[in-house]
């Protein structure tokens, strides 16, 4: 199965930036977005309560379902995906977030991963202040596609 084509709005893309630039820990939300005609445009970045370190960030179970109690189903629906910074490490797939695909796409049909970094380089893939460069999980399927 092919990749659907991937759009970030403006306002989102700087978010992700500004996010990735200004915070000197990882950071991660969940993207929103919708998928019309086979295309996905991701518009939204929902933040919950997290414990971040310089390499880790890690939900609690109860802030989140706060937060999915808090949203309506047609709210909940619009979540896409989940994104991270790697600060400056690079962007790259830890076995952390080989869990977290895993788990997130569990019944699932599409959803969306972005990994960015302010380090140009990174186990192969690229990255700096200018551009968000994804790394996205399409099931199994992975694919780096650059903005």
């Amino acid at each position: 199965m092919g990749m659907a084509p991937i759009q970030l709005t403006e306002d989102l893309a700087i978010q992700l930036e500004e996010l990735t630039e200004w915070i000197e820990t990882e950071v991660a939300g969940f993207l929103t977005g919708e998928i019309v005609n086979g295309i996905i445009t991701l518009d939204g970045l929902i933040i919950p309560e997290q414990k971040v370190s310089g390499g880790d960030v890690e939900f609690e179970a109860d802030d989140l379902l706060k937060l999915r109690t808090s949203m309506t189903d047609a709210e909940w629906k619009r979540v896409l995906g989940h994104w991270h910074s790697h600060n400056s490490m690079g962007c790259f797939w830890s076995p952390t977030d080989d869990e977290l695909i895993k788990q997130f796409s569990k019944g699932r049909k599409k959803s969306i991963f972005i990994v960015s970094s302010t380090r140009k380089g990174g186990k192969g893939n690229t990255a700096s202040k200018e551009e968000v460069d994804m790394l996205c999980n399409w099931k199994a399927e992975r694919c780096f596609q650059k903005n």
